[in-house]
């Protein structure tokens, strides 16, 4: 999935000679993460990159007990990919903003971009392309005004 920066302005680093070097936000971006995957013990997340403008990450739901989290009554409620990423967004934004004297601002863009990895060639050419983002950021899609 890609989640991109509010106008696709670049506000977490730069990427300089292929590789890139967060900055400050770019760096609490990375940390979220990381927050993520403890926050939500169902989910992997593989692989991952923060770009300048966007993030992209792939994310596997694990499929627990019966599919999902129970509650007392014994429901069962899988998590939706819209939450998860949702959860990571709102957590990010908040530290950004205390970073930036920016309360309430908004710093992603509304929703983000998914597709579903089906099989294994599909999950390697993902998880290539996750990984060779920054050595080929001059042809990315998403690079945009920084």
């Amino acid at each position: 999935m890609t989640i991109c920066v509010e106008g696709r302005v670049g506000r977490l680093g730069k990427v300089s000679d292929g590789t890139m070097i967060a900055n400050q936000l770019g760096e609490t971006a990375n940390e979220g993460w990381h927050w993520l995957g403890t926050k939500f013990p169902m989910i992997r997340i593989p692989v991952f990159c923060v770009m300048p403008n966007h993030v992209h990450a792939i994310i596997y739901i694990e499929d627990i007990g019966r599919g999902g989290l129970q509650t007392a009554q014994g429901f069962v409620w899988k998590k939706p990919l819209g939450r998860i990423v949702g959860a990571y967004k709102t957590h990010s934004t908040v530290l950004i903003n205390n970073i930036c004297g920016t309360p309430g601002e908004r710093f992603w863009q509304r929703n983000y971009y998914e597709r579903v990895i089906r099989n294994d060639r599909a999950y390697e050419a993902t998880h290539n392309y996750i990984e060779a983002n920054s050595a080929n950021w001059e042809k990315d899609e998403y690079h945009g005004p920084l």
